[in-house]
């Protein structure tokens, strides 16, 4: 399908106003390279039976998308091509949720000096290069991806990975794995939600650890900073590399198996 870009100004996604006189259409690859306005109306694209290809915000948009008062973009992205939706815009904000055929949007790249906020429905990979990304407690993320930016991930469904490589950021979730590499520092404040394993992959990389449930294993190559926990957490092996560095909190941190790790430094 061709690209169709939305007019410069324009202020509501109504399909008069995109270049091929449609729009939002299943498997439609859209762009909004320009432009600086705030888009109020026509957000709601939920009704396509099948969702939409690619949607592109450029870093030439310096405007809002949705918003308190609007609501956000409601649209699928989960059954052409690419699936994709990518936030690259050189400013302002926007709200996207995941909504209509399936309510997945298969994968959500953002690299922009603006602030994205994820406000429903399953987000299938989530990668954050730049910028502030906020996701409310009713968004699925499954293996999101931060190599930059900030992002603050509310209490909601644990994920089956979290990646870590840049940035600092708020998990406030379960998960299977989490991984931070090279210079990522992460704040794990999940309360009673469990986490399989932990590795904290370099000796730059930090974890803060405010709250959680039961830890099964953590690896530690880098710096995991427990001493400011206030109730107890129990991690059940904690492994160690020549440079592992815990803060601990003896009154509330329990490390049930001690071991210790070889060299690494990712």
């Amino acid at each position: 399908m061709a690209i169709a870009y939305l007019n410069e100004g324009a202020i509501s996604l109504a399909a008069a106003n995109w270049s091929d006189a449609t729009g939002f259409a299943n498997a439609a690859t859209l762009v909004i390279s320009s432009g600086s306005q705030t888009i109020t109306t026509s957000l709601d694209q939920s009704g396509l039976t099948a969702g939409i290809d690619t949607l592109d915000i450029l870093p030439g948009f310096t405007g809002r998308i949705g918003g308190s008062g609007y609501g956000s973009l409601k649209v699928d992205a989960d059954e052409s091509t690419t699936n994709r939706i990518i936030y690259n815009a050189g400013g302002g904000s926007a709200y996207f949720q995941a909504s209509g055929d399936n309510s997945i949007i298969s994968n959500f790249w953002m690299s922009s000096l603006g602030s994205a906020y994820l406000t429903g429905g399953t987000f299938s990979n989530v990668v954050l290069g730049q910028g502030s990304l906020s996701v409310d407690s009713t968004t699925v993320l499954t293996d999101p991806i931060f190599d930059g930016g900030a992002a603050v991930v509310q209490a909601g469904t644990a994920a089956t990975s979290l990646t870590v490589r840049g940035g600092s950021h708020v998990w406030k979730r379960g998960a299977t794995t989490i991984n931070v590499y090279g210079r990522g520092r992460l704040n794990i404040d999940c309360a009673g939600t469990a986490i399989t394993t932990l590795n904290i992959l370099s000796s730059e990389a930090e974890v803060v650890l405010s709250s959680s449930g039961t830890i099964t294993t953590v690896n530690n190559w880098g710096r995991l900073l427990a001493d400011k926990i206030t109730r107890a957490i129990t991690i059940s092996t904690y492994n160690s590399g020549p440079a592992g560095f815990l803060a601990d909190s003896p009154s509330y941190l329990t490390r049930s198996a001690i071991g210790r790790l070889g060299a690494k430094n990712i």
